[in-house]
């Protein structure tokens, strides 16, 4: 039982293939360590349907496989007598839109990199002394940083504007739930400083991640630790923040995800050896495997993994999904540095933004001008028109 909900079992579902009307942004790391994570990805699906996974920025070029810069951010290389740059956390919207970085800690300061174009283009946002861990976007331009967890107990705190946060006791992490800061307690709880908004039932070495809400209902994950293991729940939330039903998979990590409609979760998810990827069978075992998409259906508890973002991919495990974007895209490629965004679809038109190449930009169906050029919205949210001599079609 949890929280006086009978638990049913998640079991393996059929392998389903990447959505070509998808876009996700993904930490990259060790999935089966301690350990920071060292850059963000992609996964989209290219203009020959490819599906494509890609570093948009990392720390360290050898957990890539890559050759070239140590960095991708034009960081000097990390003294001898030191261990490279790390992300110790990163923080974005639903979309992202924005996305910050915390890169850590040559000089035993903290970077705080922001994007604002999907993670294609960084630049350096503040500079802080101390390992300070990205948690969540508070509002535009305002991430609430706090203790990373094999650092120093800085403070919570809101920056640039630098208002100190006081957690409630017990206080492990903070959350965002419905636009509202809430801390995730040592007591298996959810709440804010004043009130309990969720109770797993079980105060005993409980971990709780941030509920996640659809169009009609929410989803949390949880964990519980035992010794060298652990199991975790999937568990569905009605509007007043109740458990309805839960699912257990032990040892499988589940990660926190976003909703796609009224019954599927996308998440983080082992991707399971092909002997263990039987239809039907217990989804569980999972701990040593890496990471990857996974869509889970609330209504009948099946896990169907993205198994083609697997393929040719093993260097980009992937640790949590940061964003995901839904729509038909295009690629900005070939300008040799940014693709004006217009008003109108005329050269002559105000330019509102300039794409840098990689970008991802979503195409506004079906109002769309003529074949020389093409409606967008870009990631930052500007729409406008773009030539379509510089974009690549994706999916």
């Amino acid at each position: 039982m949890l929280a006086g909900v009978p638990v049913g079992v998640l079991h393996v579902g059929e392998d389903i293939l990447f959505p070509s009307h998808y876009s996700i942004v993904t930490l990259l790391g060790c999935t089966n360590c301690d350990g920071p994570s060292y850059g963000i990805g992609r996964v989209y699906r290219d203009d020959r349907s490819n599906v494509v996974v890609e570093p948009l920025m990392w720390t360290s070029n050898i957990n890539l496989g890559l050759e070239g810069p140590e960095n991708s951010l034009g960081l000097p290389d990390a003294p001898a007598d030191q261990n490279n740059y790390a992300v110790i956390g990163a923080a974005a919207d639903a979309t992202g839109s924005e996305i910050i970085a915390g890169i850590c800690c040559v000089g035993g300061s903290t970077i705080l990199y922001r994007s604002t174009d999907g993670g294609v283009t960084w630049a350096n946002y503040l500079e802080m002394a101390g390992m300070h861990s990205p948690y969540l976007i508070a509002e535009p331009g305002q991430v609430l940083v706090g203790p990373y967890a094999f650092g120093e107990q800085v403070p919570y705190q809101i920056v640039p504007r630098g208002e100190v946060l006081e957690p409630p006791k017990g206080a492990l992490w903070p959350l965002v739930l419905d636009g509202e800061i809430v801390w995730r307690t040592d007591d298996g709880s959810i709440r804010t400083v004043d009130r309990v908004l969720i109770d797993s039932g079980d105060p005993e070495d409980v971990g709780l991640h941030a509920p996640v809400f659809g169009p009609a209902q929410g989803v949390m994950t949880i964990y519980h630790s035992q010794g060298f293991g652990a199991d975790y729940y999937l568990a569905a939330l009605d509007q007043d923040y109740s458990i309805t039903r839960a699912y257990r998979s032990p040892d499988a990590h589940i990660g926190g995800g976003f909703w796609l409609d009224d019954h599927q979760y996308l998440t983080m998810a082992p991707f399971l050896q092909d002997s263990d990827r039987v239809a039907g069978q217990p989804y569980s075992g999972g701990f040593l495997h890496p990471l990857i998409p996974t869509i889970v259906d609330m209504d009948t508890g099946e896990v169907h993994s993205l198994a083609d973002t697997w393929e040719g991919s093993q260097a980009l495990s992937a640790r949590g999904i940061l964003s995901l974007r839904t729509g038909s895209f295009a690629l900005v490629t070939g300008t040799g540095s940014c693709l004006n965004v217009r008003a109108k679809p005329a050269a002559s038109a105000e330019v509102l933004a300039c794409a840098a190449d990689n970008v991802l930009l979503t195409v506004v169906e079906p109002d769309q001008p003529g074949p020389d050029w093409l409606h967008v919205i870009t990631p930052g949210g500007i729409e406008g028109f773009v030539s379509s001599g510089y974009v690549e079609a994706t999916g």
